[in-house]
């Protein structure tokens, strides 16, 4: 179904990259919800953990308007976090893992930049179905990438002179180029 949707019939390649290289702060790395039990579970355990809080500090008599903003926005921001990675059942043959940061709204840093090991990151902009859809540009020097794997329809060999001629300049030389035996079906 990937390959049929996202890979051009089988002629396109996948990337597979090594997601503990990925995963840096402020950066996660999580896998997709696609089950209604397992969002649901993600859910109730946030607000519960909330519930549970807000208690001790009534109990405690520490609750006040500052300790309820701090709680709201702390679970704002854990249900936030948690909707980024949910999508409707229907999509679970995809079995997708999003790397998503929320922390987009002031630019990155050098220093910042420097210490994740990431470059500046510039926020742009696509067309996506004609909505506006912003994103981050993010360099890593090399890519995390721990194979390639070509489509079964691709033309293209594993030992291709220009696969390995774009993996020696992007500093990815002698990573793992096979082909998908996965074959396409529409």
């Amino acid at each position: 179904m990937q390959w049929l949707h996202y890979g051009r019939d089988g002629t396109g390649c996948a990337l597979a990259f090594d997601g503990g290289k990925l995963e840096k702060s402020p950066f996660a790395l999580r896998r997709v919800l696609y089950t209604e039990d397992e969002q649901r579970q993600v859910v109730d355990a946030i607000l519960n953990a909330a519930w549970l809080a807000v208690s001790q500090l009534i109990a405690g008599n520490l609750f006040g308007v500052a300790e309820a903003n701090l709680m709201i926005e702390s679970t704002a921001s854990h249900l936030w976090e948690t909707a980024i990675c949910m999508k409707h059942p229907s999509f679970a043959d995809e079995r997708e893992w999003r790397l998503y940061t929320i922390e987009t709204l002031a630019p990155m840093s050098a220093a910042t930049a420097q210490q994740v090991g990431a470059k500046a990151m510039k926020m742009s902009f696509r067309n996506c179905s004609g909505r506006v859809v912003p994103y981050l540009e993010i360099e890593y020097d090399p890519l995390p990438l721990s194979e390639i794997v070509l489509g079964s329809s691709d033309p293209h060999l594993e030992d291709d002179p220009g696969i390995q001629f774009l993996l020696q300049r992007s500093n990815l030389g002698g990573l793992k180029v096979r082909r998908s035996s996965v074959p396409v079906r529409h």
